[in-house]
């Protein structure tokens, strides 16, 4: 049992380092993030309808930006900046 909290610890730190990277893995990909900010009429939803990724779902995309966020509730403001996927690449190397 003490092994069971210690790896499901050291994946939320995983994830957490992923997160604050602002990069995070999917099938050898990873999520570029960029700053967005929120105007009049703007909910979370729809900007995870706008913002997700292929083959997710708008509810794990919706999941991932408050959790990136830090936001404990889904009220956002105009004038808010937050963090929203932005696209997929397969090689960070690359310069564009």
């Amino acid at each position: 049992m003490k092994l069971k909290k210690i790896k499901s610890i050291a994946a939320v730190i995983l994830l957490g380092f992923l997160l604050s990277a602002g990069l995070i893995a999917q099938e050898n990909k990873f999520e570029v993030w960029v700053p967005y900010t929120v105007t009049s009429g703007d909910t979370l939803w729809s900007i995870a309808l706008n913002s997700s990724m292929e083959n997710e779902s708008t509810l794990v995309t919706l999941d991932k930006i408050k959790t990136y966020n830090n936001l404990d509730s889904k009220t956002i403001y105009p004038g808010d900046e937050i963090l929203i996927p932005s696209e997929l690449i397969s090689d960070l190397s690359s310069d564009k």
